[in-house]
């Protein structure tokens, strides 16, 4: 596992998650979140930066019920959730290396990581599918997704039911948590992510309104932009990097291109800018860059936006052993 190369083994998974208190069914969902976080596509080792870049997963399928993995209110720091996700903070610092000081250079820390689960009996209910299925896994295979964060977002609370000017809404929220200078200068990135998670009644205004998941991702791109004055005036004067760049000197060194930059896309919530400026370019380079989960809960209505320019959402099938089914009954 990079950056530390150390081989990982069930073994020394068991070790990790016997610490943070799993249980042995447990295992073969912390063995699919490793192999996820341990595909080099998803840039495991890019976590250890100033940013405080932390993991999240989120578990689909019929295994979520059975270890009690919750979906409701107060999912993360319920049930099996916050036990899977101490293991994997534990196997972050233990086998991938990330070590205080070395490769764990967060400015003000991390947070345990957290993890999700999907309400997939409501998503049914409203006609839509679960994020594994839409992903072209079948609906009684378990999965595992991993990305990445850089914070624990603001939630919104969304109060129309129109589900166009809710998308605007939530591209908004999207554009508000990310950074004008990173997606310019990662237009062609496919680890620009800005993960959506909202909760069941907003996920059923959508779907009320005859929006598919995928519908929602295109209008929310469609309306999640920055205008170039935003991005010189973070490049300029607030860049990671510590250069003192505008737009123009990225389409000198070939950071962003012309095609990305359109006129005249102002999405009508957008403030007001100079004329001549309302040139913009999208948050991210693709609807398909903005992954969305529904859960959390449900009687409530809220989004909450979390954003990575580091990891790509990577998803790997749980894998059960033979005696599965011998184990117990669900814990939900």
């Amino acid at each position: 596992m990079r950056p530390s190369s150390v081989r990982v083994t069930p073994w020394n998974i068991a070790v990790n998650g016997v610490m943070a208190g799993c249980r042995p069914e447990h295992m073969p969902v912390l063995i699919a979140a490793v192999e996820a976080m341990g595909e080099p596509f998803y840039n495991l080792e890019q976590l250890g930066s100033t940013g405080g870049w932390n993991m999240f997963f989120v578990v689909n399928g019929p295994i979520a019920k059975r270890l009690g993995i919750q979906n409701g209110v107060g999912l993360v720091s319920r049930g099996a959730n916050t036990v899977i996700g101490r293991a994997m903070g534990l196997i972050r610092h233990n086998l991938a290396g990330h070590r205080p000081g070395e490769v764990y250079m967060g400015t003000f820390g991390y947070i345990l990581p957290p993890v999700f689960a999907e309400n997939e009996e409501l998503l049914y209910e409203m006609g839509w599918k679960p994020y594994h299925v839409d992903e072209g896994f079948d609906a009684d295979e378990s999965t595992v997704s991993v990305c990445g964060t850089a914070k624990w977002g603001y939630q919104m609370y969304p109060t129309t039911s129109d589900p166009g000017r809710l998308a605007q809404l939530l591209a908004y929220d999207v554009a508000r948590a990310g950074s004008p200078n990173h997606s310019a200068m990662r237009q062609d990135s496919p680890r620009l992510v800005f993960t959506i998670f909202m909760t069941p009644s907003v996920a059923r205004t959508f779907a009320e309104g005859g929006y598919s998941r995928q519908d929602v991702q295109n209008a929310v791109w469609k309306n999640a932009r920055y205008s170039l004055a935003e991005v010189d005036f973070e490049s300029y004067y607030g860049s990671h990097e510590g250069q003192r760049e505008t737009h123009r000197d990225y389409l000198k060194s070939g950071k962003l291109t012309e095609r990305h930059i359109e006129k005249g896309k102002l999405p009508t919530w957008f403030p007001k800018v100079a004329e001549k400026e309302d040139a913009t370019i999208p948050v991210v380079p693709r609807p398909e860059q903005l992954p969305i989960f529904v859960c959390g809960d449900p009687t409530r209505n809220k989004t909450m936006t979390f954003y990575t320019m580091y990891n790509a959402v990577e998803t790997k099938a749980v894998r059960l052993p033979a005696n599965w089914d011998a184990q117990g009954k669900d814990r939900a």
